[in-house]
């Protein structure tokens, strides 16, 4: 479609000063791949905005009271969580999927195969970009708001490290469940390792 996708201009924040809430809604984009990350300055949300050239000055401008630089996130962190929740689902569909070409007795295609690892790879850089944004975005709370005891996130948070190494444990008792070794390969076993963390936060996230 030429149709313009849907956003929302970062001059909408300055309409009041410093609301106590207020909600956006993202435009629905494919992720971009990790070679061009969308906490990068290529920001298809700003590029259009008529705020351009105020948002690429100082540090220290505001916008309705809040910094510029802040808002900027604020819109970077709700696109991620809008991708990665569809990701998510995308997931769950294809598990379902596999879950009944298994019950019949059916191999799964190689297609699906390369799908579904694409996405828990997608999956892997939003996590990623996530973190790196929403420590800013709790920094930035920290430094507005500091007598309400925000405090700057510690990365990786204690989640990500508990999935990681129960992740490592698996593939560990896994890999050694005949005695010796099945697979050798560190760098194999060692994305096993990183895919499985990934399926692990789903399932917490799913769960909480």
């Amino acid at each position: 479609s030429n149709e313009p996708h849907e956003t929302m201009p970062i001059a909408a924040f300055g309409q009041k000063q410093r609301p106590s809430r207020f909600f956006m809604t993202p435009p629905r984009l494919h992720y971009t791949p990790p070679l061009q990350s969308p906490i990068t300055d290529n920001d298809p949300l700003l590029g259009q905005s008529p705020w351009r050239s105020k948002i690429s000055g100082s540090d220290t401008e505001t916008l309705g009271g809040f910094p510029v630089e802040f808002l900027i996130q604020v819109t970077r962190l709700s696109k991620i969580l809008m991708i990665k929740k569809e990701h998510i689902k995308k997931l769950r569909e294809m598990n379902t999927e596999a879950e009944k070409l298994k019950s019949y007795s059916m191999p799964i295609g190689i297609e699906f195969q390369r799908r579904y690892a694409t996405i828990v790879l997608e999956l892997e850089q939003l996590n990623k970009d996530l973190n790196k944004v929403l420590h800013k975005v709790q920094q930035y709370c920290y430094e507005l708001a500091p007598d309400q005891g925000l405090q700057p996130a510690d990365q990786p948070t204690d989640m990500r490290r508990r999935c990681e190494e129960e992740a490592q444990e698996i593939v560990r008792h896994a890999n050694s469940s005949t005695g010796q070794p099945c697979v050798e390969n560190e760098n194999l076993t060692d994305l096993i390792s990183r895919l499985t963390a990934i399926l692990l936060q789903i399932k917490q996230k799913e769960e909480t």
